[in-house]
């Protein structure tokens, strides 16, 4: 056990909190085959938690004939229609986490590697705006994850240092990001799981956020982690 004095948990939003990760996939499926494009699963997984820029430098490699910016903004007009119609789109244990936190004064952020614009349509559509202190979208800072910019933005917004705070996420960029900002990291499977060298940086592994609301129960109730 690690004794630590919790301050703040910074959550990636996409695959972690939110249901996301499906809806874009579906997004991405439907405009691809408009265009006669097939996209393998295996594409997807090795996109998952990747920016923007990264995914659309590998799609042009895969795809060069391909015409990446109309099948974006198709791709981004699909989601963002689903996304309003789609109920389910928070994931199971998420409210009860943050509202555990709240009442035990402790900071809650968001580090997104999504753009402002999108990620804030899905923080309304899913209710989580008012359980949340803070968000860094992924045009807050210069580099995306895996670099670290987004984790060090929130612990500098907060004027918390790392060994007070954890990260949670749910993929490989991710982990890579929050871990070289220092902080301990809980890694939630979502649709991927890690690589052999980002498994062996993570802090503790838990299968879904309710196991990691007892985990967090336990170890605030004797004060160590």
């Amino acid at each position: 056990m690690i004794v630590i004095q919790l301050q703040l948990v910074i959550f990636d939003l996409d695959g972690t909190l939110v249901d996301t990760e499906r809806v874009s996939i579906e997004a991405w499926k439907s405009v691809a085959n408009t265009k006669g494009v097939r996209l393998e699963e295996k594409l997807f997984n090795e996109m998952i938690g990747s920016s923007k820029d990264d995914s659309q430098k590998r799609l042009r490699k895969l795809f060069p004939e391909i015409d990446l910016v109309d099948l974006r903004r198709d791709k981004e007009e699909v989601f963002l229609s689903l996304i309003k119609t789609n109920e389910a789109l928070v994931k199971s244990g998420v409210k009860d986490l943050l509202i555990f936190l709240q009442r035990h004064g402790i900071k809650t952020a968001i580090a997104t590697n999504t753009e402002r614009y999108f990620a804030r349509e899905v923080i309304v559509q899913s209710g989580l705006a008012p359980l949340v202190d803070f968000v860094a979208y992924r045009d807050d800072v210069a580099n995306g994850k895996p670099a670290p910019d987004l984790y060090q933005h929130v612990l500098n917004y907060f004027d918390v240092p790392s060994n007070q705070a954890l990260a949670v996420e749910d993929s490989n960029p991710g982990i890579q990001s929050a871990t070289t900002a220092q902080l301990k990291t809980i890694f939630v499977p979502d649709l991927a799981d890690l690589s052999i060298e980002n498994a062996a940086k993570i802090f503790r592994r838990e299968e879904n956020l309710a196991g990691l609301l007892e985990y967090l129960r336990k170890t605030m109730d004797i004060g160590e982690m």
